[in-house]
């Protein structure tokens, strides 16, 4: 009996943790900061998909508090040309204090740079198949964007917000994961 009630305890709590992961959200298209997407409730994890044809950039913003800890992660679907690059501008930082992007003017005070690549690494888990990049963990305060990249080829990128983990997401950002897996853009 106490076999069988051990069974059903770890049952229940491995099927409740599949409630619970990055929220899958859709980014239709954030091509400067007047259209940025907005991350809404940085603490709770995010997995934000989008497509970017070539020479294209998305735009993110987060408003993020004092003491914040910002854990970000690029993946790139399961295409290997396809190789975007993320940037960061944030007030007083960076190593540009103009806009490399023609589509973009940085706000006053600002400065962006290009955040170190990373070797494309395969990724396999929670349900995606792609390769995973960029990844950056640090502390920030204000208002940040985030610029995703495309470079010279068409591809689905990923932006991953580490945080809480908690259930929600849009249905757009769960139809994007099988696309996503399989390079294949909207």
């Amino acid at each position: 009996m106490r076999y069988q009630l051990f069974l059903f305890l770890c049952l229940a709590v491995l099927l409740s943790s599949f409630g619970y992961a990055h929220q899958p959200l859709w980014n239709e298209a954030s091509p400067n900061f007047e259209t940025s997407y907005q991350i809404e409730e940085i603490r709770v994890s995010k997995a934000i998909f989008g497509d970017l044809e070539a020479g294209e950039i998305d735009v993110y913003r987060m408003d993020v508090p004092p003491g914040f800890q910002l854990n970000i992660s690029l993946f790139k679907g399961n295409c290997k040309a396809f190789d975007p690059k993320l940037w960061l501008a944030s007030a007083g930082e960076g190593e540009l204090m103009t806009s490399p992007f023609s589509e973009i003017d940085l706000p006053d005070g600002y400065g962006i740079s290009q955040l170190e690549p990373s070797e494309w690494r395969k990724y396999n888990g929670h349900g995606l198949k792609g390769f995973k990049g960029t990844e950056v963990s640090d502390f920030f305060e204000g208002t940040v964007y985030l610029i995703v990249e495309a470079g010279e080829e068409s591809g689905p990128t990923l932006l991953s917000l580490a945080g809480l983990e908690d259930w929600g997401g849009s249905d757009e950002g769960r139809a994007a994961m099988p696309r996503f897996n399989r390079c294949q853009m909207k």
